[in-house]
């Protein structure tokens, strides 16, 4: 086998990076030799501009010299990258493919960088699944005493069969634990349990011999993620699916899109199902003491900090990115709530980076782009923080666990975090639910009483120029509601408002009666066309008092 012309184009910015402790991503290889069955770089890689490259298999290196001096002259060589090295931030490396597979066995690029990152004493944190290195006396001389580098072995069951069948290109599982044992004894500073992606049906069986295990092997952590599906999908992928559903036992596809939050691009089961499971791994890391760590979007509140890949609190390998989601939450469960001044002096490297022009990084569309084209990233996690609309803030991606609050003096939203929730499975319907399981009494206009969350679904009218603008001001969900004629106008004139079609029989109240009720709605705001706020207050005063109080008015209707 031989490396294909020309050079492989890595480190990448994750498409994570709003809630990723290291965000810069590297890899060796363009390609991967394990070929897992549900390998979530193959959904993405197997589809567009890459897909004749990675499907048969042809594989490139980066360029081994110029990644060298990007860590030794970053200013001149690093580009948008120099920022974060120059800080010496952990180097996240094995992001879309293994640097120590069969691949690396042959080339031999991953021991070249491996060499002169302990030299330079550059701290990395390496995904694998590959074993053999662990034997091999070069590599036996970098993993020695080294204190730079976290090892994180990816393993998914104890139960070979599974693994037979769903990762037939990789050593076996207790092969895997033992070279975390060996790395341990060499002395690498960090040894993790990677126990993802988690597959009901495939994970859960041997959960308990998984943690087991990994007190044998003597990790200092283990991070974890249930396996996401690429909605996406090409043909091929499916045959994956598939494949997937006879191992675990039952239509992994269908399942996902019955009990996924999110039922269009990347699909991630709901929070509440995934709760016993995180639940009873985090009652076995602490029996064991085992730190626990959470990659997942949602319980990430569990994580033993935000470094969720499992990273320490101290050395070397703790210098993580803290301006992100990940860090908010951790701060929000300490302190009850959290302000976008807490993370925003960690992120300014973030306006190194262009968000057109960011490193790989998935900007979703050429409209995006074009709306976006003055922003650098720093803006772009800016405005997803204050926009609870949107599927990757901090209201929407991580469950619930983080609730928009009042704005602060800025205009930012104060996000309020959920306890009764993640520590009871209560939902919160009001403002004064909420107030009942928090410490957050001191402070009137964060706690709920006056300035807080909005509970129930608001619907304004299409000409309610005036309650429209207040809404976006404050921050608060809405949706508009208009007449199936007029939808096309209405959506030129608020492109960034949820807008719905009411049916021809129904005029703007008994429409979104109508409509709440198949969405299975109890409450609802109706704003209609005269709609105004009584005199002296806004909207959040307004509405949260009247939910808290438990009125009922004309404007709060019980559908």
């Amino acid at each position: 086998m031989k490396l294909g012309k020309g050079f492989y184009t890595s480190p990448r910015w994750s498409w994570e990076i709003l809630d990723c402790a290291m965000p810069m991503t590297f890899d060796t290889y363009s390609n991967c030799a394990h070929q897992c069955v549900y390998c979530f770089a193959y959904f993405q890689k197997a589809m567009g501009t890459t897909k004749d490259e990675y499907l048969h298999h042809r594989v490139r290196s980066v360029n081994v010299n110029r990644i060298k001096k990007m860590f030794t002259e970053p200013d001149k060589y690093a580009g948008q990258f120099a920022f974060y090295i120059k800080q010496r931030m952990v180097l996240q490396w094995g992001g879309m493919s293994d640097p120590l597979d069969w691949y690396e066995q042959n080339f031999r690029k991953s021991l070249e960088l491996l060499q002169f990152f302990k030299e330079i004493d550059y701290p990395i944190s390496i995904s694998t699944k590959g074993v053999w290195s662990v034997d091999d006396p070069e590599y036996q001389a970098v993993y020695k005493d080294a204190g730079n580098l976290q090892m994180k072995y990816s393993i998914i069951t104890a139960n070979p069969e599974y693994t037979d069948a769903l990762e037939a290109g990789t050593p076996t599982s207790m092969e895997r634990f033992t070279a975390l044992k060996k790395l341990k004894d060499m002395g690498v500073a960090i040894t993790t349990l990677r126990f993802r992606p988690f597959i009901i049906g495939a994970s859960d069986g041997t959960m308990h011999k998984m943690f087991e295990l990994a007190k044998w092997a003597n990790v200092d952590s283990i991070s974890t993620e249930f396996l996401c599906i690429e909605r996406r999908a090409s043909s091929i992928a499916m045959e994956r699916y598939k494949k997937i559903s006879e191992v675990v036992g039952y239509n992994v596809w269908d399942y996902y899109i019955e009990n996924s939050q999110q039922k269009t691009g990347l699909m991630r089961l709901n929070y509440d199902l995934k709760r016993p499971y995180y639940e009873e791994m985090q009652r076995l890391s602490a029996h064991h003491n085992i730190p626990f760590f959470v990659s997942d979007a949602h319980h990430k509140e569990r994580s033993a900090s935000a470094g969720c890949c499992g990273l320490p609190e101290k050395g070397p390998l703790s210098n993580i990115n803290r301006g992100q989601y990940a860090e908010a939450i951790l701060i929000a469960k300490k302190h009850g709530k959290v302000f976008w001044s807490d993370i925003a002096p960690y992120a300014e490297g973030l306006k190194n980076i262009p968000f057109y022009r960011a490193e790989n990084f998935n900007t979703s569309s050429s409209a995006v782009r074009a709306k976006r084209r003055f922003q650098n990233m720093y803006d772009y996690m800016h405005d997803i923080w204050n926009n609870p609309k949107q599927g990757m803030s901090p209201a929407r991606y991580f469950g619930g666990v983080l609730v928009p609050g009042s704005t602060d003096e800025n205009g930012d939203i104060v996000y309020i975090y959920n306890k009764p929730l993640v520590d009871e499975d209560i939902k919160v319907e009001t403002v004064e639910q909420l107030k009942e399981h928090m410490e957050l009494t001191e402070d009137k206009k964060l706690d709920g009483s006056d300035l807080a969350h909005v509970a129930f679904p608001i619907f304004a009218h299409w000409e309610n120029e005036n309650i429209i603008n207040l809404l976006n001001g404050a921050r608060v969900l809405y949706v508009i509601a208009v007449p199936a004629a007029l939808y096309e106008q209405i959506t030129n004139l608020y492109p960034n408002s949820d807008i719905i079609m009411l049916p021809e029989s129904h005029n703007f109240e008994d429409g979104i009666i109508n409509y709440s009720a198949d969405e299975g709605y109890e409450k609802v705001w109706i704003l209609k066309k005269d709609f105004t706020l009584p005199s002296g207050e806004t909207v959040r005063e307004f509405m949260s008092s009247v939910e808290s109080n438990g009125d009922v008015s004309k404007d709060l209707i019980t559908v």
